[in-house]
Formats: structure tokens, sequence, C-alpha cells
């Protein structure tokens, strides 16, 4: 058995392991996954990956007993005793870390404005109506970071809309807290149409962006059809890849997310074979796909398939070229689902109001920036957690996901087995990544 990284610590420092005389079994977070003379065991609820050699991921699932390693499985909580009641013991440990202050930053949502250069015809904030944040509400949401923050770095993702649209704010909330020497970074969630070399520097200096999420709908024609922007764009696709090499170029993490349908692999087999020619070997370029219907769309299941299958062979695809942007393993488990149960996180709207999930609509406030959580009692509800129920008993996902009550995003088949492929193809470019800096 290789370590290819090992368990968080504050978590295994929680946890005793199964004595030697236990019945054991493979714990119900144990994922298996084959790879190159072996196959790797991920623990999700103590964040750990073994490689463990010479078996496969079905040989090692029915007989672990003919591995050499069964005591540093079971010292590695990858083996418990049949009787430990798993879900009790998570429940335990997530209370035990809501109560730990181990949180390094606040992370501030903040939108910008609700308008858009952007008319993408499956925008879940067309019904939204436009507004942008005033000049005077971002030096009260500045205010609020200054006086908040509690010694912490601040991460800020700047959202809309199309947040650029709205970038005089951006310029103001970055200028105060540099002045007040409140250490902070910031993300974007962006079209990426309304940049260019200068105003990219221009981000990485004054605003410390580190990292932004562009959405790409497809090969040039499609996705320039589908964007639709306002005004005089020639040829949209191509300004916005020439701004993404830009981004990578200033050493700025992209993520591109597709949007899958049930009728689009096409064309992301497509745009795949253009992305490759230009950023596969680039440090700093990911993409990962994401199927339309997530949250306010319903599906049949045979769409729910259809979209599974394009998402198994893009995962499959971006894996083999390393271009996968790969879930974040060292960071889990979480204690919260969301910003909406989190109490660190804030989500302010253009008006400087809080709003804990952009994705209720209609959209509700518990406070704002000049006035702090006004309305603890819905604060509150946001936090509300389902209890586990019997599906979850064997759920190997049950460690990283907190239902919330008055979530958009409600557990079904098709988000299991999206997150399962995620899982998995992130666990081998993690393995894969580990081999190539240790041999």
């Amino acid at each position: 058995m290789q370590i290819v990284f090992n368990e968080r610590p504050i978590v295994a420092g929680l946890l005793r392991p199964a004595d030697k005389e236990d019945e054991l079994v493979w714990s119900q977070f144990v994922m298996l996954t084959d790879v190159d003379g072996g196959c790797l065991a991920w623990n999700d609820f103590t964040c750990s990956l073994v490689f463990l050699p010479n078996t496969t991921s079905i040989e090692a699932r029915a007989n672990f007993s003919a591995l050499d390693c069964v005591d540093e499985l079971r010292e590695s909580y990858f083996l418990v005793s049949k009787s430990t009641d798993e879900l009790k013991r998570l429940s335990q440990t997530r209370m035990l870390l809501d109560r730990l202050d181990i949180s390094r930053q606040k992370f501030c949502f903040i939108f910008t404005t609700y308008a858009c250069n952007a008319r993408c015809p499956y925008c879940y904030e067309s019904q939204i109506p436009i507004s942008s944040m005033s000049e005077d509400t971002a030096y009260d949401v500045a205010r609020f970071l200054i006086e908040n923050h509690n010694g912490k770095s601040v991460h800020i993702r700047w959202f809309g809309g199309e947040p650029m649209v709205n970038s005089r704010v951006i310029d103001i909330i970055c200028s105060e807290l540099e002045k007040n020497e409140v250490p902070f970074v910031s993300s974007m969630i962006s079209n990426a149409y309304l940049f260019d070399e200068e105003k990219i520097k221009h981000a990485v200096e004054k605003w410390k962006l580190s990292w932004i999420q562009i959405t790409l709908d497809g090969p040039q024609d499609v996705y320039n059809r589908i964007k639709n922007y306002v005004g005089d764009h020639p040829n949209a696709f191509e300004h916005v890849l020439n701004n993404i090499k830009l981004f990578t170029d200033n050493k700025v993490k992209v993520n591109v997310r597709f949007n899958i349908s049930n009728d689009n692999l096409e064309n992301f087999s497509e745009l795949l074979d253009v992305l490759e020619k230009r950023f596969e070997g680039n440090e700093y370029f990911f993409a990962y796909p994401k199927f339309l219907f997530d949250y306010y769309r319903p599906h049949s299941q045979e769409d729910g398939k259809k979209v599974i299958d394009s998402c198994r062979i893009l995962f499959d695809r971006l894996e083999d070229t390393g271009m996968l942007m790969t879930k974040a393993l060292k960071f889990k488990p979480t204690a919260q689902n969301c910003l909406a149960d989190s109490e660190v996180s804030y989500s302010i709207l253009p008006n400087g109001k809080f709003n804990k999930c952009h994705h209720e609509q209609p959209l509700v406030s518990v406070g704002d920036v000049v006035n702090g959580i006004v309305d603890e009692e819905l604060n509150d509800a946001f936090k509300e957690r389902i209890p586990f129920g019997e599906k979850c008993k064997k759920c190997v996902l049950a460690a990283n996901c907190i239902q919330l009550k008055k979530c958009a995003h409600k557990c079904n088949d098709v988000h299991k087995e999206y997150h399962k492929l995620w899982l998995e193809a992130s666990i081998r470019m993690y393995y894969k990544k580990w081999k190539k800096e240790h041999h």
C-alpha cells in the first residue's frame, strides 16, 4: 500500500480505528477505482488516497483479506467494524467541526449587477429585474468587510449578471480593502467578453484575481449563436479564447464550464478538439462538464441518462488530456453545505442586502451590509438540515453531502452518478500527478 496523501489530521484525531478482533468491512465512504498496476482507494470521510498494487477494484472489494495491508487499511479507517454506525459517526464529527473555527477565510459572493451583455437562453436570472450596485453601496460593502473580516483573509467571488458590466464597484471595494490593509484575493464567474489585455492585467494587480470560471457552449458557430452578445461582436468566440490565453499567461487559473444538455455532446467533442490544440499542457487551464437542468429544469429519466453518458465521455477525455478541473479533494470533508449555512460566508446583492441562496427564487434577504443580519429566524431556517435517510446508508458521497431543507438542489440518481464520475476522474488525476512527482 502506498499513501498518495494522508487523511486530514483534524478528522483523524476525532476517530478511533476498529479493533483487530472486529469483523471488518469497507467503509461506506471508500471509493475504489482501477489504474495501471493496481487500484486506488479514496476515503471521502477522512480525505485519504492510497494506491493498492497488483489488484483490481473488483478483487479488492470482494476479498480485502487477501491484501497484505489489512492492518494499515484498518488503522486509516478504510476498513471499519461491521457494527459501526458510520452516518452517526459522521454527524458527530460534523457537530464538532461546526464548533471549531478552522476557516482561514471569509468568503463573499458579491453581485456587482444583474445586467449582462449576453443573452443565453438558459439563464436562470432572466426573470430578475436588472439593477446594479451603486458606488455608495460599494463603499458600504467595503466598510462591512473591513469591520467584519476578524483578522481573516477575504475571498471575494464577483458575480452577476456579468460582473464586468459594473467593474467600477470592483475597483472601489478592492481599493478600500487595500487601503485598510485587509488581506484579500478574488475570483470571478464571467463570460470574459468584456476583458482585454489591459483589463486582465488590472484585474490581477488591483483585484488580486486568481481564478475565473468561463462558460463555453460549444464551437464557434454554436457559441456565438447561444451567447448572442449585445453590440458589435464579429467573432466573440475567438475573442474569448484569446482572453483565456491572456488570463493563463498572467497566471490566473481558468476553469471552463461545458453546459451539457441531452443533445449537444457533438458540440463539445468539436470544442474539445479546439481547446486541446490551444491549451493542452497549459498548467492554468482546466475544464469540466455540468448539465443544464441542475436546479431549475425538470428532466426525464431518458434525458438524465443521456447527459450522464455525455459527461462520462467528456470526463474521460478531459482526464486523458490532463485538462480536467478536479474536485478539491484535500479540502474535505465539509461541515457546511454552501453559503446558506456558513457563518463565515456572505452573498451580497447589488442593493447591499444579504441573500443566503441565489438559486432560490424570488430572492429573499436576511439583512444588509449596514445593519448586519436582521432576520435571525430566516437566517437560521437556511441552516436546517434534512436528516440522513435509508438511501444515505450505502452512499459513498454521504460524507460530503449536506441536504438543507430550503436547498433547490435535491438529491437524485443523476446528481449522484455525475458526482461519482467526477470524483473518480479527480482521484485518478491526483494519482497521476503524484506518480509523476514521486517517480
